[in-house]
């Protein structure tokens, strides 16, 4: 969409003038492409002008344009949102293109009337005087400043009357606000006062009929405050509404004599457009490898996280098994202690079979004399026998 406003000049007569209406605000010295708050923003601005361009909040005065061009890429962006933002951007270049195609259209046919016009007008002229066309462009130059620093001072003055009544509503409202708390705990005060102490006998109707008439006239008083808030609101409301419709035809207004420098701007623009393109894919390249190296490390943390607590797992069982070999040398220890003792109360004798190579060298010992005393005695059996038959009969 392109809005055009007629000014009158008495050097350059009749100008119109083109802006494109962008996402974001309108640059009178160039095209502001903005997206949302944490996202990828372009800004391109082409030639330095010797006005004042007012634009953005509402509130700011005159800003000059930047020089340069500069993207700002935000690292803690989301993939989605970053698509999102690349594929508006795209419909946003593809609309521009279809506007700087129409303009350049309009412009090369006005150029032609134009044309054709001052070649109709030379042939009238006498003396074949040729026109100073870089004066007649300083001039155009010249009212084309007045006429931005008008419109600038004119969107400033509105602004400025916009922010004034804001402010008296503002205040109009806190100082009914204050009002209004102050007849309800004026009256939160009588009711309880009233329900406090209860008035003699004697003046006892009069006091409820003065209370009665004090509660409706804090009710009117009320009423009123909140009739004169709602309009005092409508009025801010219908001034609000005639300030944004007289800013909004200050800023449809615009000169003719850009449509040339919008043409250029336009190319360069869609240069700049193909720039930041590459520069997007670029950061969306290194963005992915980012990606790819976040979940490799992220992996590889697991894996130590893994291992960590496979060690700590075996810790703890050595730590338990060490506590069993503890406690069972503790258990040893009572033990030999308790043995020693018994064994220092023993006699000598006894406490030879404490020592188990004594106890098994005297058991060994007395196997051998148990089997030496059995052969002694078949020994003996056996001589006796042979006694008893070479003895002679009697």
């Amino acid at each position: 969409m392109i809005q055009y406003e007629l000014l009158h000049d008495s050097a350059a007569g009749v100008r119109l003038r083109v802006i494109p209406r962008c996402h974001g605000h309108d640059r009178r010295c160039g095209v502001t492409v903005s997206t949302v708050e944490n996202s990828v923003r372009f800004t391109y601005d082409s030639f330095d002008l010797e006005g004042s361009v007012v634009g953005g909040k509402v509130g700011e005065g005159s800003a000059s344009c930047p020089t340069s061009p500069s993207p700002t890429l935000h690292h803690g962006m989301d993939a989605a949102r970053l698509v999102q933002e690349v594929t508006r951007l795209y419909r946003q270049r593809n609309k521009m293109a279809r506007m700087t195609r129409k303009a350049e259209l309009r412009v090369l046919a006005s150029l032609k009337r134009r044309k054709q016009g001052e070649d109709g007008g030379g042939e009238e002229e006498e003396g074949g005087r040729e026109v100073d066309w870089a004066a007649e462009s300083a001039r155009a130059r010249q009212s084309l400043l007045e006429a931005d620093q008008t419109a600038s001072a004119h969107e400033l003055h509105y602004r400025l009357l916009l922010e004034a009544a804001r402010t008296k509503a503002a205040s109009t409202t806190a100082q009914v606000a204050a009002t209004m708390d102050k007849f309800m705990k004026s009256q939160q005060q009588l009711v309880k006062s009233s329900f406090s102490s209860l008035p003699p006998e004697k003046y006892r109707q009069q006091t409820v009929g003065e209370v009665l008439k004090r509660q409706q006239q804090v009710q009117e008083q009320l009423q009123q405050a909140r009739s004169s808030y709602f309009s005092l609101m409508l009025k801010k409301q219908r001034q609000e509404e005639e300030l944004q419709t007289r800013q909004e035809v200050a800023e449809d207004q615009v000169s003719t004599s850009e449509m040339l420098r919008l043409v250029v701007e336009t190319e360069a623009y869609t240069e700049e457009a193909a720039i930041q393109e590459n520069n997007i894919l670029t950061y969306k390249s290194s963005l992915t490898n980012m990606t790819a190296t976040i979940n490799k490390r992220t992996q590889r943390k697991k894996e130590l996280s893994a291992q960590v607590d496979e060690a700590q797992a075996r810790v703890n069982k050595l730590k338990i098994q060490l506590k069993q070999e503890k406690e069972r040398l503790n258990e040893l220890a009572k033990k030999q202690s308790s043995s020693r003792r018994k064994s220092s109360q023993l006699e000598p004798s006894s406490r030879l079979l404490l020592d188990p190579l004594l106890a098994r060298d005297l058991k060994d010992k007395l196997v051998l004399r148990t089997t030496l005393e059995d052969e002694l005695h078949r020994l003996k059996q056996v001589c006796c026998r042979g006694t008893a038959s070479h003895s002679p009969p009697r």
